[in-house]
């Protein structure tokens, strides 16, 4: 059996590409799988993809070093890939009222001290 990791690469525009995202990835090492999601029907991005690595470190260095870069003009999100079913909803915590000056990256540094942070996203009405 591989041993290789996959990663969720979300928020991704709709104008990126494969080829852009490979080129971003493979600076952390080889690349097993890398695919934008797309609908059936008209051939759009569905804004995230998924990106897998034959290292499980490779992955765990792409992730930590890409989450919230901006590729064109938003920051993407990096999460490990996990089925639905594997997902509680009550670890999922809601913070509102979040300053607008706060990026996601101090968000994420800011609950890394209570424990692993599977994912997080500020979204802003």
């Amino acid at each position: 059996m591989r041993n290789y990791s996959t990663l969720y690469i979300g928020d991704l525009e709709e104008q990126i590409t494969e080829e852009m995202l490979y080129s971003v990835f493979i600076k952390f090492g080889p690349i097993y799988s890398l695919r934008i999601m797309k609908d059936v029907n008209n051939k759009k991005s569905r804004g995230f993809g998924f990106v897998t690595y034959y290292n499980v470190t490779d992955a765990k260095n792409a992730r930590e070093k890409t989450n919230h870069t901006v590729i064109l003009s938003k920051p993407i999100r990096i999460s490990w890939k996990k089925a639905i079913k594997e997902m509680a909803p009550e670890h999922n915590i809601f913070i509102k009222n979040i300053d607008k000056s706060v990026t996601d990256k101090e968000f994420d540094a800011l609950f890394i001290s209570f424990g692993n942070v599977f994912s997080s996203k500020i979204s802003y009405d």
